[in-house]
């Protein structure tokens, strides 16, 4: 198996159990009961048939030949060998990913440039460039 491969499989079950637990534990529990209580009154069933669509949502973006990988391929064609990916994934609609330059600067040209491959991945997979939050850096910290 690919390092690469590897990577993006330790990512990804990463965005999954902070997923996870973010909607299980918001961070606003304390502040606004609202949610809480919205969310204990839907049925297992639903509650289980969001997670089901979830876990499917995500599989689809980590297939093989899937919106990650051709994303790394593309990056690569265009001379991102050393890229990394961080997100999170609240709902299909919500995809909030920090894409890290390591050994390069993040201008605004390249900044631009990493904006435009993601967004043409994104219309090549038939998703909305708006359900995507795509911010580029050098550095890890989540900004």
């Amino acid at each position: 198996m690919k390092i690469g491969r590897i990577i993006w499989i330790v990512v990804i079950l990463l965005l999954l159990v902070v997923g996870g637990i973010l909607l299980f534990y918001p961070d606003n529990l304390v502040k606004d009961q609202s949610s809480e209580k919205a969310f204990s009154h839907s049925s297992l069933d639903e509650q289980e048939r969001a997670i089901k669509q979830a876990e499917a949502f995500t599989e689809t973006l980590n297939a093989e030949g899937g919106f990650f990988e051709q994303v790394q391929m593309e990056m690569k064609a265009n001379g991102y060998e050393s890229m990394r990916v961080m997100g999170m994934i609240y709902a299909q609609d919500d995809l909030r990913l920090k894409i890290l330059l390591p050994g390069r600067e993040a201008n605004e040209k390249e900044q631009q440039e990493v904006q435009e491959i993601f967004t043409e991945v994104i219309l090549q997979n038939g998703m909305d460039p708006n359900s995507f939050e795509i911010s580029v850096s050098n550095d890890g910290e989540w900004k």
